[in-house]
């Protein structure tokens, strides 16, 4: 049974972690990965100026978040990327990843943030609008599965002086 996981900065001494992490997951979820080959991706999951957390469950990661700011006139967004391991999913391993993603990317000055998900993730993006990301674009066919298949990609944003003026005004300061 899963624990509680703790939510944890990735440094350069989880390469091994995170590669057995990724080889959890269904090579269906791997289709949708922006870079689908998963050893290099561990190797790429540390060093360059992205924020990146994992969900640590005794030795494991069970999940990881990355915020990766944008450059030059887009340098105050930030894209998210999360990944849940299967065994994990639906215990609220990625809604714990997606606020603290949400709060370094606050905490390091980002002012838009925006996630991609493939249109058939209907949990992923109630969870992410939950936290006052909104639909901003439905691209069709954008994405190709394993398979060869078209799936449509959505693109939600979060607007953080939107929003957190309100957390603020509700009391709420900078947390979630």
């Amino acid at each position: 049974m899963l624990s509680v996981p703790t939510i944890r900065p990735i440094d350069d001494s989880d390469q091994q972690r995170l590669q057995a992490f990724l080889a959890t997951i269904p090579p269906a979820d791997q289709a949708f990965f922006k870079d689908r080959a998963a050893p290099d991706l561990a190797s790429r999951l540390t060093g360059d100026d992205a924020l990146r957390f994992a969900a640590v469950d005794g030795e494991d990661i069970v999940g990881l978040v990355s915020v990766h700011p944008g450059a030059g006139a887009s340098s105050h967004t930030g894209e998210v990327t999360l990944i849940v391991s299967p065994n994990a999913r639906r215990r609220g391993v990625g809604r714990a990843l997606a606020r603290e993603a949400l709060l370094g990317a606050v905490a390091h000055g980002l002012t838009h943030i925006y996630v991609e998900v493939a249109a058939e993730e209907v949990g992923t993006r109630h969870m992410f609008e939950q936290f006052g990301f909104m639909p901003e674009a439905v691209l069709r066919d954008f994405i190709r599965d394993s398979n060869g298949d078209h799936h449509d990609l959505i693109l939600l944003t979060h607007s953080v002086p939107e929003h957190w003026s309100g957390n603020h005004t509700l009391g709420l300061g900078g947390e979630l």
